[in-house]
């Protein structure tokens, strides 16, 4: 899909949860007509077992087609719902895949999530802030894309072996650089035009002693402590929710 829509999305939903749960009921039935043919029992019984595998695979693909319908029609209602605070509807927008993994699209208004088997729309105006998390799992990298909406809610998307272009792409989307701006002309500082005074003592009656001079002391400025950002897990520097305790990453305690 290099482009999507509403039907497009939900026709994708429908045939991945059917063919899912055909999956399932093909297995099922290739057990249960395996171990009637196993047993060595008679051609009647192993026609029953046969039988009964079918029947279960029929079973599996009506589950198949009403979890997909269920599916596609919450994600049809949740792009309505959200269409409320959007400036132009889903439809309208142009949606372009950021690269061959396919798991992000955008458009002027609209980003698409997809992360495994779940989908989502978010418009521009509902979405908070954007980052990145790297997970070290299985010798290999994963730069997870973390979306959290005004609402509270979260999204990710996961790429495998993705370059932060994604996340930089995205971010620019939902916060544009302003235009540079011509760099003011360098004044010299009060501090530094001001000439250092030297305080010279009163000659004494000895005029061979030779004249100290005394610098001022300078001022020193304590360094200002550096706040860590709420929510970081000080474990494994993972992002979390300011009122999240437990680190949604490595599972210790934060608060």
């Amino acid at each position: 899909m290099k482009q999507v829509n509403t039907k497009q999305v939900r026709s994708f939903i429908f045939k991945n949860r059917l063919f899912f749960w055909i999956g399932c009921g093909a297995v099922v039935a290739a057990l249960i007509s395996a171990m009637g043919i196993g047993l060595g029992l008679s051609y009647y019984v192993i026609s029953l077992y046969v039988g009964y595998g079918v029947l279960a695979l029929i079973v599996f693909v009506i589950v198949g087609l009403i979890a997909g319908k269920r599916a596609s029609g919450k994600f049809r209602r949740q792009v309505v719902a959200d269409e409320k605070n959007a400036a132009i509807p889903f439809d309208q927008d142009n949606l372009q895949s950021l690269s061959k993994e396919k798991n992000v699209y955008l458009g002027k208004e609209w980003i698409l999530l997809r992360h495994d088997n779940k989908i989502r729309a978010l418009p521009k105006n509902m979405i908070r802030s954007v980052d990145s998390h790297i997970v070290r799992k299985e010798g290999m990298e994963q730069l997870w894309i973390h979306v959290l909406t005004t609402a509270g809610e979260s999204q990710y998307a996961m790429y495998k072996a993705c370059t932060p272009d994604v996340l930089a792409t995205v971010a620019n989307w939902l916060n544009p650089a302003p235009a540079p701006e011509a760099a003011p002309a360098e004044t010299p500082s009060a501090a530094a035009s001001e000439p250092i005074k030297l305080e010279v003592p009163e000659q004494t009656a000895n005029p061979e002693k030779p004249i100290e001079l005394v610098m001022p002391d300078p001022i020193e400025t304590a360094p200002e402590p550096v706040k860590a950002a709420p929510g970081t897990c000080p474990y494994c520097t993972g992002p979390n929710d300011p009122e999240q305790t437990v680190c949604q990453w490595c599972g210790k305690q934060i608060k």
